[in-house]
């Protein structure tokens, strides 16, 4: 779940920021398809 909230905050922070493009390479699958999918996730680790 740390590893998901991190990627999240890094992502959110990046937008604010103003970057348009953002690469997020990880090798937590559970994390990668919680990005990927577009279905609405009620998970401890929603992203």
């Amino acid at each position: 779940m740390a590893e998901a909230r991190a990627c999240l905050k890094a992502v959110t922070m990046a937008k604010e920021m103003g970057f348009q493009d953002i690469c997020v390479e990880r090798d937590a699958l559970t994390v990668i398809r919680k990005l990927i999918t577009a279905v609405e996730d009620r998970s401890y680790i929603e992203v």
